[in-house]
């Protein structure tokens, strides 16, 4: 009978069942928040703080199972031109009924990375995700604008969402993204196009939005930030 060497089975393994990072929810729950969201300038010192103190590494199917600990998740918003690309979902995804139909956010979770920590190490494991994901060779300029966590919603409380503008400043990338369709690591492809704020906010459309999108794009001050960070 063959029998798998050993070395070959851990690479399966990890890459099967990877090593994500964590931070204790107990620590979360200490974070200033409002509603789901925190759009202000201490977020940023408030969460990098957190997850360097008390980030941890744990197979990912542990972390689904333990209730202890929230996966982190950093997460981009590409602005272009001042507005917003957004992801819609195509029915046959699971996370259409779960979550809702349409996002401004895709993200990732992060692995460890030697030599690499904090902020660095969250928006080392978003390019990675945005360029294998979108076919892109490009580098983007991240600029953090706050983050996202719903600890009351049984469907996302186990995911916290570390929320980066991801700034378009190329034409031509801009046309190729609305050409092509994301594929998210399960398989599934989401189309999408750039969208201003107004229409984003409107009635029309915020209730086809996942929870973490509308809370960034709720009430003026989320949306000032983002303009700002869109010039």
């Amino acid at each position: 009978m063959f029998v798998w060497p050993k070395s070959i089975l851990d690479h399966f393994e990890e890459f099967l069942d990877p090593e994500i990072l964590v931070v204790p929810k107990g620590e979360l729950s200490k974070l200033p928040i409002q509603g789901i969201g925190r759009f202000s300038p201490d977020a940023k010192a408030a969460i990098v703080e957190c997850i360097s103190t008390f980030g941890r590494y744990i197979r990912r199917s542990v972390a689904e199972k333990d209730t202890e600990y929230v996966q982190i998740i950093p997460c981009g918003i590409l602005i272009y031109n001042q507005q917003v690309f957004v992801f819609e979902r195509k029915e046959r995804d699971p996370k259409y009924v779960l979550y809702g139909k349409m996002t401004i956010w895709q993200g990732c979770h992060v692995a460890k990375q030697e030599g690499l920590g904090g902020e660095e190490l969250l928006k080392s494991a978003l390019l990675q995700r945005i360029t294998r994901s979108l076919f892109l060779s490009r580098m983007f300029p991240l600029d953090f604008i706050g983050y996202c966590w719903d600890s009351d919603d049984e469907k996302s409380n186990r995911h916290m969402g570390v929320m980066f503008r991801v700034k378009i400043e190329n034409d031509h990338t801009a046309v190729d993204l609305r050409k092509k369709e994301f594929r998210t690591a399960r398989g599934h492809a989401l189309a999408g196009g750039f969208m201003d704020f107004a229409k984003l906010t409107s009635e029309e459309l915020i209730p086809h939005l996942e929870s973490w999108s509308a809370a960034i794009l709720c009430g003026t001050e989320n949306l000032k930030n983002l303009e700002r960070a869109a010039v």
